[in-house]
């Protein structure tokens, strides 16, 4: 469970509530693992049509037959890499933007993703003993 309620009558009042909160919070922090920035690149969101997160179809006006695509945001910049299907045909113009994808993920670096600046301030500095988990690849 990732959110719960502090009613301030349960608590005696506004303060107790805010700090049994408070606690709450940080114990679930210490307990919980953070994704990793390659573990979240790698989750296929559910509006997905093309079975690998960050890779999608487009079709611009300059190419009616649409083209492939591999996408990867991090930190606010933007990298991709685009296959037409008027080059390489469908099949070979996915299965090349797979692989771009997959290229493009490997050149990130894997650190803890981590938004809220309290969690951050609550994180164990990074190192191989408290962040060493394998990541798999794309097939």
């Amino acid at each position: 469970m990732y959110s719960r309620r502090f009613y301030e009558p349960m608590h005696g009042g506004s303060k107790p509530a805010r700090q049994a909160a408070i606690a709450w919070r940080d114990a679930q922090l210490k307990q919980l693992q953070p994704l990793s920035l390659v573990e979240f690149c790698q989750h296929q969101r559910t509006h997905n049509t093309s079975g690998v997160a960050g890779v999608h179809f487009l079709v611009p006006p300059s190419q009616p037959e649409g083209q492939w695509q591999a996408k990867l945001k991090i930190g606010g910049k933007s990298r991709s890499k685009s296959f037409s299907v008027r080059k390489f045909g469908y099949e070979q113009a996915y299965e090349l933007a797979v692989v771009a994808r997959a290229a493009l993920l490997a050149g990130a670096q894997d650190r803890p993703y981590l938004l809220a600046e309290t969690a951050k301030r609550m994180m164990p500095k990074p190192s191989a003993q408290n962040f060493d988990r394998k990541v798999e690849a794309i097939p």
